[in-house]
């Protein structure tokens, strides 16, 4: 007996499909009911538990796990709908470890025109889930995680996409949009080969990972696990360190996506034919790297260059803005400066407070931010507490301030030693944290 609607996933086998997830949503909303009524009753939740229906909501739905295999299952057995197993990560089960509910988002992102209810699309994107994506490519649009009124994140519970209001204050969630995200060379590059993976995945026409494949590519890791070691530093020799750890039931999104870059393919090639793309050397090509992009900093010479830039600041107090702290640490992407060195932390901020106050103090730090940034647009700031300095109200500066200004934020990129950028993942905070210290 067929009780449930039997819906059929949106743009299946495109860039763009729709989730499982926001399949589901659609369900709850045909039938009159909500999101929550729903998973109870396809036992997707725990009925008594109430802190339990939302944690890792996203991989129980979407994951490699029985739990979502369980659940895919049933719903084509209680609706008679087609197999929506492409709308997951299950295809994946046998490459990826059933804990890759790290793959997901903690909370629910969202494009901006996606949701509008005069441009919707009705459904959301199974690649706006994942972590490593960070705008639509559908729009060019940045996916927003925080309400543009009160900054609280959207839990998996809230139907977005169908009703577009904030969980928590009722304010719209699409009044708000920006350009696509300011990402390096890699991150881009990974994102396209995530909406790639997703197009593959939802494509029924298209042959799906061997049941056997991490048993196929286990001699062929473990031998570039053992030669990446002595051939990469930094980011990459901690990758090669994870491919030699032989995992029991998979590996991770961001070593496969290392995997591909370093021998100039595609992700779903590594998963299709991994013993004929990937060799047992690394290949003499130029594989997509981070080259080009800001090198990596260590937490140890990050502070070490946040310091110097301190002092160079404070020896230059009568001729340079001290811009704040708070101000100053995320454009180096290390913070915590008053932990390490306290004595300097008050020397700088007893320099900074002889200075201006008040309104132009904080005009000061914001145009600080956008020199600092070298004309990179305002909307392509990843940072939560950059995005807080720059949208504050724009006031009349002095001729003499300007200068100051001008001249600190030349001594901070010449500190250190290139264009300030905003990376992808390196300078975003905690954003519970962030609203919580700007509430109080």
């Amino acid at each position: 007996m067929k009780i449930l609607a039997p819906l059929e996933a949106m743009s299946a086998g495109t860039p763009y499909a729709e989730s499982f997830h926001s399949v589901l949503q659609r369900l709850a909303a045909t039938h009159n009911v909500s999101f929550t009524r729903l998973l109870t009753f396809i036992k997707a939740i725990n009925e008594t538990s109430t802190r339990a229906r939302v944690f890792d909501l996203a991989g129980s739905l979407m994951g490699t796990g029985a739990g979502a295999r369980g659940l895919v299952a049933t719903y084509h057995e209680l609706s008679g709908a087609p197999d929506l197993t492409g709308h997951t990560l299950q295809y994946l089960a046998n490459v990826i470890s059933p804990r890759a509910t790290w793959a997901f988002t903690p909370s629910q992102r969202w494009c901006p025109i996606c949701i509008n209810p005069d441009k919707a699309e009705g459904y959301g994107q199974f690649a706006h889930m994942l972590r490593q994506v960070h705008s639509c490519r559908l729009h060019n649009m940045r996916l927003r995680s925080l309400c543009p009124e009160c900054d609280r994140p959207q839990s998996y519970i809230a139907s977005i996409a169908l009703h577009p209001l904030c969980s928590h204050c009722r304010a719209p969630l699409w009044t708000k949009s920006s350009d696509g995200a300011a990402l390096s060379r890699y991150d881009a590059w990974a994102e396209g080969q995530l909406y790639e993976l997703v197009g593959y995945l939802s494509d029924r026409d298209r042959a799906k990972p061997s049941g056997t494949w991490l048993v196929d590519a286990a001699d062929t890791l473990r031998q570039l696990g053992d030669e990446a070691i002595a051939r990469f530093q930094g980011r990459d020799s901690s990758q090669a360190k994870l491919l030699r750890r032989q995992p029991k039931y998979g590996y991770t999104l961001p070593i496969l996506l290392w995997l591909a870059a370093t021998h100039s393919t595609n992700l779903v090639d590594i998963i299709l034919r991994p013993r004929e793309v990937l060799s047992g050397v690394f290949p003499q090509l130029a594989p997509v790297r981070r080259q080009g992009e800001r090198r990596y900093v260590s937490p140890a010479e990050g502070w070490k260059i946040l310091e110097e830039l301190a002092r160079r600041l404070i020896d230059q107090k009568r001729d340079v803005w001290l811009p704040a702290l708070s101000t100053l640490s995320p454009l180096l992407g290390f913070e915590g400066l008053y932990a390490r060195n306290r004595e300097l932390t008050l020397r700088y901020n007893k320099a900074r407070a002889q200075q201006v106050r008040g309104a132009i103090a904080l005009e000061c730090d914001r145009r600080f931010v956008l020199l600092a940034l070298e004309g990179l647009s305002i909307k392509k700031v990843k940072h939560y507490a950059l995005e807080r300095i720059l949208s504050r109200k724009q006031r009349e500066l002095p001729a003499v301030h300007q200068v100051m200004v001008a001249r600190a934020a030349e001594i901070t990129r010449a500190g250190i030693g290139m264009l300030v950028v905003i990376p992808s993942q390196q300078l975003q905070v905690c954003r519970s944290s962030a609203w919580r210290a700007s509430r109080r």
